[in-house]
């Protein structure tokens, strides 16, 4: 309930303020997310969410090479992320995770952006 409330109002917040003009497609560099995370004072990873629900929000098909470069934009982030539970897994198992885990983001971003 915090968390959508908290991703909610970012995302208002920065769509108000047009943070996301000129970022372009995934993958968007590691300097352009930190400058815009010390210019709305949010940390990086509140900033890395609200930055990919705004390039998902524009993306049209899932078919797309735009989406196809957004969807490994996130599969990075979520492989960095869980390092230390992926380490013991078989490649396929590796895979298997990260692709479910990559689903469920995109369904929880869909449904925060369905809510602005």
């Amino acid at each position: 309930a915090f968390d959508d409330m908290r991703d909610r109002n970012d995302m208002r917040y920065l769509l108000d303020h047009q943070a996301f003009a000129g970022v372009g497609e995934a993958p968007v560099p590691r300097a352009k997310i930190d400058a815009l995370q010390r210019r709305f004072k949010l940390s990086r990873r509140q900033m890395t969410r609200c930055l990919e629900m705004a390039l998902l929000r524009d993306i049209t098909s899932e078919k797309s090479a735009a989406f196809a470069r957004f969807r490994l934009f996130v599969k990075q982030r979520i492989y960095a992320q869980n390092t230390d539970l992926l380490q013991g897994m078989d490649p396929d198992e590796k895979k298997q995770k990260v692709a479910e885990s990559f689903a469920a983001v995109v369904d929880d971003y869909r449904r925060l952006l369905s809510l602005l």
